[in-house]
């Protein structure tokens, strides 16, 4: 009878071992993030659970080799450190309500001014699941290679167009005036999106407007391209002159007019006619006529 308590009791140590060991089995930690850094700059990484069951507890000791010193550490998705000692790097991270896959802590480092391969650890790293079961994962680590990164080259930026963002202040005019662009922004467009004012712009149409003209042209020379924008204008005709000719004439030269006027003058005083000439003569003729009928009135009377 004491044999089969013993053996049964065996059986049950035995099962319960084998079912933790199972259990425990499928617990990892492990770093992710970059592999690369440039020499004297800071990094971050992150350490990821992946559990078969809830896990609430990580602790170990973690350290920075070969150039790379640990700055930092924080809690990620409501996992919280407990404990953290700067100098000897032991910490403890806890999640009361436990998880299974997800970054549990982030991890800030710097790196040393020399190019090498350095590495971030985790020593005696330990998980405990949410039913108190402990696994020992040992030491886990991530090569950090320290160096100038080799990025590729910027894409030179190019001109791809123009545009007015801001009208001229003058946009009505009448026929034969000259545009005005007081007022007026340009700016050019880059193929990345940005924007530059400038004023080496140039103008099409816009010496001498013409009526019902509506527009003129803003253009860019840009490696021997053309880039246009218009902007829209009114133009219309002068208004009609008013008046006869010789009114228009004297506004234009009165002293031409004063002449004129001088002219008519003296025509009047001095009329070249035919009838100027021809009263002498009936002057004489009717003197002479007026002195034989007193002589004719005398003798008559004698």
């Amino acid at each position: 009878m004491r044999r089969k308590i013993v053996f049964l009791f065996l059986v049950m140590v035995i099962g319960l071992l084998v079912t933790t060991t199972v259990l425990a089995g499928n617990i990892e930690l492990k770093f992710e993030g970059e592999s690369k850094v440039e020499t004297g700059k800071t990094g971050k990484v992150t350490l990821k659970l992946t559990a078969d069951e809830d896990c609430g507890n990580i602790s170990g000791k973690i350290k920075g080799e070969n150039g790379l010193t640990i700055k930092s550490i924080t809690g990620k998705n409501s996992w919280s450190v407990m404990a953290y000692n700067e100098e000897t790097g032991e910490f403890k991270l806890l999640k009361p309500a436990g998880a299974k896959v997800e970054e549990t802590m982030e991890i800030e480092y710097q790196a040393g001014d020399q190019k090498q391969t350095g590495k971030i650890s985790i020593e005696n790293a330990k998980v405990t699941t949410v039913g108190y079961e402990l696994k020992d994962l040992g030491t886990i680590s991530k090569e950090i290679t320290i160096g100038e990164t080799t990025e590729p080259p910027a894409e030179e930026k190019k001109i791809s167009g123009i545009k007015i963002v801001t009208a001229p202040t003058k946009t009505e005019y009448t026929e034969g005036e000259k545009f005005d662009p007081t007022g007026m922004k340009v700016e050019l467009v880059y193929t990345d999106g940005s924007t530059k004012e400038t004023t080496d712009y140039k103008i099409s149409k816009g010496e001498k407007l013409e009526v019902n003209q509506t527009s003129v042209v803003i253009y860019y020379t840009y490696e021997n391209k053309e880039l246009e924008a218009v902007q829209t204008i009114t133009v219309k005709a002068k208004a009609a002159p008013s008046g006869t000719e010789q009114e228009q004439e004297q506004k234009k030269d009165p002293a031409k007019e004063t002449q004129k006027e001088d002219n008519t003058v003296a025509k009047v005083k001095n009329p070249d006619t035919g009838i100027e000439k021809m009263m002498l003569p009936i002057g004489i003729l009717m003197v002479l006529s007026g002195v034989g009928l007193i002589l004719y009135t005398k003798n008559k009377n004698i």
